[in-house]
């Protein structure tokens, strides 16, 4: 999805800016991102999925035999 295109999709100026920000990370990678209000124990579960993730051996091995990196990063709001 290009910026434009999101942004017509946006109903407010805070979702505007998030997907200004979601359609930027295709320069630095892929974001992942909730919305306000997600309880607590799903925030958790999901954070430790993708720790998960990123660190299976396969995942990694994959991404490494790809020529690509991985360099995860959290808000951790």
């Amino acid at each position: 999805m290009q910026l434009a295109q999101a942004l017509e999709v946006a109903q407010s100026s805070e979702g505007r800016r998030a997907l200004a920000f979601h359609v930027s990370g295709a320069e630095l990678g892929r974001s992942l991102m909730m919305p306000p209000g997600v309880p607590a124990d799903r925030v958790k579960v999901l954070r430790a999925a993708f720790r998960a993730m990123i660190e299976d051996p396969e995942l990694v091995a994959e991404i490494a035999k790809s020529g690509q990196e991985i360099q995860p990063a959290s808000a951790n709001r």
